[in-house]
């Protein structure tokens, strides 16, 4: 790529490093950074909880000397610890620019980081030197599995974005929408996909908790399927929910199984739902299927979305817009720039 990161010199606390900075300067950095340290050993040698201390010192420190390895090895240490990755950055990349070695998972952390900051370009760069070292291993990382190269495909893709003439402009987040506040204690989850009839509201839900609308004091055999593994849900209510009523029956006992169904989408006339599944048949992952019902409820046949929309990777969270000509999706798949991105097709494109 002839891309590299500017190499740096590690810097020790002397005062003749520092010129332009005065002796009361220098000695309080000094003085933050042995406590910083004393506060870090302790606390990993688990004689102390008090990393906020540890972090305190240290960063002040880090302010007067960032070149510093010892300084930016403990600060990464310790907010890894405390689970703030996002923190670490400055001082992974630091590491890197200083030479100095870092681990496997932080080399992988330190280039996603960097994707994630739109920095592409360096993010590349990276993970391109771990494939090189490591090889194109399949690699756990931000609670997904992932290779160096579908990351760096990613990179290329966020980068070709970033330079195209076209801009998007960001817009309302169709997925996900929280229930009401007052109405959280009855169901504990999320709800995807939403759209408006004459008749009124409508959500298509899907839930892991079992028995979901026990507190409901409502017979779920009226109109609801739902268990433990995720099944898909229908009703119909206001948007407080204080009137829940049973809609038109949909055979949805034939519509689950053994696999996992998610993030529902149901077409305006009621014969349609667009789901996501790890169902047998897919593409790999969670694909996007449509169910397709007969006017009395019945379920007439499942089938996948096509390579239009599914890849090996997941496919989420399926809505169209209001006049149901463009489908949106989301996806951590071949198009995305890193995680999961909202990708769109065009109605006339797909099934």
């Amino acid at each position: 790529m002839g891309l590299c990161l500017s190499a740096q010199i590690h810097t020790d606390f002397k005062i003749k490093n520092f010129p332009g900075k005065s002796k009361t300067e220098f000695a309080k950095a000094l003085t933050d950074f042995k406590e910083g340290e004393k506060a870090y050993r302790a606390v990993k040698e688990g004689k102390s909880t008090d990393a906020e201390s540890a972090i305190r010192w240290l960063e002040s420190a880090y302010a007067f000397n960032p070149n510093h390895i010892r300084i930016n090895r403990y600060l990464t240490d310790l907010y890894l610890s405390q689970n703030q990755t996002e923190k670490t950055l400055p001082h992974l990349e630091k590491l890197y620019n200083l030479k100095t070695e870092l681990s496997q998972e932080e080399l992988f952390l330190l280039a996603s980081l960097l994707q994630y900051q739109k920095a592409f370009h360096r993010a590349e760069f990276i993970f391109e030197e771990f494939k090189n070292k490591y090889g194109n291993i399949l690699f756990w990382s931000e609670n997904r599995l992932q290779t160096p190269a579908k990351r760096i495909a990613e990179c290329r893709k966020g980068q070709e974005m970033s330079e195209s003439k076209s801009r998007f402009t960001q817009g309302k987040n169709f997925t996900p929408r929280e229930f009401p506040p007052n109405t959280e204690h009855l169901f504990y989850n999320h709800f995807y996909g939403w759209w408006a009839l004459e008749s009124g509201d409508y959500r298509l839900l899907t839930t892991q908790r079992k028995n979901s609308l026990s507190d409901l004091k409502l017979n779920p055999s009226e109109f609801l399927f739902s268990d433990i593994n995720g099944r898909v849900l229908l009703v119909s209510d206001d948007s407080l929910f204080r009137d829940i009523s049973p809609v038109k029956l949909l055979d949805l006992e034939a519509l689950n199984g053994k696999f996992h169904n998610r993030e529902a989408y149901i077409s305006t006339d009621l014969q349609k739902i667009y789901f996501s599944s790890d169902r047998a048949g897919g593409k790999g992952g969670y694909d996007i299927w449509i169910a397709h019902f007969e006017p009395d409820g019945k379920l007439k046949g499942i089938e996948n979305m096509g390579a239009e929309v599914n890849d090996e990777f997941d496919q989420l969270a399926p809505i169209f817009s209001a006049d149901e000509e463009r489908f949106f999706y989301s996806s951590n798949g071949k198009h995305t720039t890193g995680g999961f991105d909202i990708l769109y097709a065009e109605k006339q494109a797909i099934k």
